[in-house]
């Protein structure tokens, strides 16, 4: 315990001169280092309550193997910092845990309200894919799918396991070019080749000369299978996209 104390203290002094807008008062600590987890909870400290100890809660909050505990320490930590992401994520996932599905859904929803990036994008339709609300999870992965901009292999993971139809899972994605050249690598690393041929019209539409060899190998793959058919409409959607330029 008392090296935890000691930690904490010696992370409080090292970044109060970045972040901390009002002194923390590290004399008091120093004096009664057993009151200052009473204190956090209890907010009876006006130097605690800001941003970074808010970082500190959800660190206490993490290993925090008592339940109860731990929401006393998330709601401490938005207490401190209402506008904290992190927390609200934490939360959400926390509630998510227990009976009130409404209440992690709002938790939730108010990360993204706060932050439009990845992060809370993604665990929202994570959370309604776990919840098998399935339009939801459209919504949101949708979202997800404009904000990725490396790894889509998550997302595609989900969707394809509630659309296996290669038309209705970009088309309800709302698919990008990243997504659409993502997706037909996934489908040609299955082997679905005809999923993997109605992903490569989906990506001729976005007329990419980038694209080329992808959809040339995608048609020495399906020549390969004996798939004749695809393979000749894969050549002739290059030829032909070559001489309209």
């Amino acid at each position: 315990m008392a090296f935890f104390l000691r930690a904490v203290l010696l992370t409080l002094l090292a970044v109060s001169t970045l972040v901390v807008t009002r002194e923390i008062r590290v004399e008091w600590l120093a004096r009664e280092p057993g009151s200052l987890r009473q204190a956090v909870l209890q907010q009876q400290s006006p130097g605690i309550l800001c941003a970074v100890n808010a970082k500190f809660l959800l660190q206490l909050a993490d290993g925090e193997p008592d339940q109860a505990a731990r929401g006393e320490l998330l709601g401490s930590a938005l207490a401190a910092h209402p506008r904290s992401v992190a927390a609200w994520i934490r939360l959400g996932l926390e509630q998510e845990q227990g009976p009130d599905g409404e209440a992690a859904e709002k938790a939730l929803l108010q990360a993204a309200y706060l932050d439009h990036q990845l992060l809370p994008v993604w665990t929202l339709a994570n959370f309604y894919f776990r919840q098998n609300r399935q339009e939801d999870f459209w919504e949101w992965g949708a979202r997800a799918a404009q904000l990725t901009y490396d790894d889509y292999r998550p997302l595609l993971q989900l969707a394809d396991r509630l659309e296996p139809d290669a038309d209705g899972l970009l088309r309800r994605l709302e698919a990008p070019p990243g997504l659409t050249r993502a997706y037909l690598n996934f489908l040609v690393g299955q082997q679905r080749m005809g999923a993997a041929q109605h992903a490569a019209r989906f990506l001729l539409r976005f007329h990419d000369p980038a694209d080329r060899k992808r959809i040339l190998s995608l048609a020495d793959r399906q020549l390969a299978a004996g798939h004749h058919v695809d393979a000749e409409e894969l050549w002739n959607a290059i030829a032909n996209s070559e001489t309209t330029r």
